[in-house]
């Protein structure tokens, strides 16, 4: 008999990585259960999948772990498969790794997150070695994992809406907004390609980052003026609607979900040749990769790929329909899970 699986996470917004989450539990067999603090992943959970239990977090880290307990100490007791879908909660399942040997109970963590540019991360990081395994989520994720096993499963992704079916030029900016993800200059790059018809960004800044949002606002309309779009967080089925190209800047991408979206919805990418996007665009194949932080190499590469974008779209569809195929990747992960 097959045993139940718990995932367990903390996050207080839903990314990428939540919205790869539903869609694991979504098309695997078998059920599962949610242990999270986010209101709008549990009912979401809920009302598409199954069980699921808010968690009211209490300030301050150690009181957030203290939060989770009982539901940790719970699921440990049963015997079940635990998934860590947030590493900050790994201190909490090192501490319990004793009892869940005892109890037949297996811990598993999600890695979706990068050590690199990140060093406070590094004492959660090594705690990832009380876990039974690590599932990462791209090869670059796995090199900075220190536990031996682990395995690399890519995101099930469902396709978005369909991006333009000719090159008229529109540049797309999707995702959370943020210095870290270079937005500011994404747009600056596509900004000096006179072939681009418009650039459209879709996202959102956290609190933190509302200054740079400002900023990344005035440098579009500036360099742009009617050309420039901002959107905000749009709803999924339009992520791709309208563009032509999609733009990557974060050259630590853990693994790039939104490129993923792109490809198959025959959104040429243009990304760096580093972090996860690398893994998954093949330069002139299945999209086109420039040198990280090289703003003249990325427009001439947003001019290429306006020129050859038929070209380089159907290639990339038949790579993304294979490598992210969700019911595949899906049970392939929860495999993985139950220790196969």
């Amino acid at each position: 008999m097959n045993k139940s699986v718990a995932f367990f996470t903390g996050s207080s917004v839903i990314w990428g990585a939540e919205l790869s989450l539903l869609t694991i539990a979504t098309r695997a067999a078998g059920g599962s259960r949610l242990i999270a603090s986010n209101n709008e992943l549990v009912e979401i959970w809920r009302s598409q999948i199954g069980p699921a239990k808010q968690v009211t977090l209490r300030h301050g880290r150690l009181r957030r772990l203290l939060s989770f307990l009982p539901n940790a100490i719970h699921s440990v007791w049963r015997g079940e498969n635990i998934v860590v879908f947030d590493f900050y909660l790994m201190p909490l399942f090192a501490i319990l790794r004793p009892l869940a040997i005892l109890r037949g109970a297996r811990i598993v963590i999600d890695v979706h997150d990068a050590l690199i540019g990140h060093p406070k991360r590094k004492p959660y990081f090594w705690l990832m070695r009380f876990a039974h395994r690590a599932i990462c989520i791209s090869k670059y994720i796995a090199s900075q994992v220190p536990t031996s096993d682990k395995v690399v499963v890519y995101r099930p992704v469902e396709p978005a809406s369909s991006g333009n079916d000719g090159s008229a030029g529109v540049v797309g900016i999707i995702g959370q907004i943020s210095p870290r993800k270079g937005t500011a200059f994404a747009v600056e790059a596509a900004a000096a390609v006179d072939e681009v018809a418009a650039v459209t960004v879709r996202g959102a800044a956290v609190d933190s980052d509302l200054d740079y949002l400002e900023s990344v606002l005035r440098t579009g309309e500036e360099l742009l003026d009617e050309r420039f779009r901002f959107e905000g967080r749009v709803p999924r089925d339009r992520v791709m609607e309208d563009i032509d190209i999609l733009v990557v800047t974060n050259a630590g991408e853990p693994f790039g979900r939104v490129v993923a979206e792109a490809q198959l919805s025959g959104v040429v990418v243009v990304g760096p040749a580093a972090g996860g996007t690398l893994e998954l665009v093949e330069h002139g194949v299945t999209g086109l990769l420039y040198t990280p932080g090289d703003v003249d190499e990325l427009s001439d590469l947003i001019r290429l790929a306006i020129r050859d974008a038929n070209i380089l779209r159907a290639k990339a569809r038949e790579f993304a329909s294979s490598a992210f195929d969700p019911r595949t990747r899906a049970e392939e992960y929860m495999d993985n899970v139950a220790g196969a």
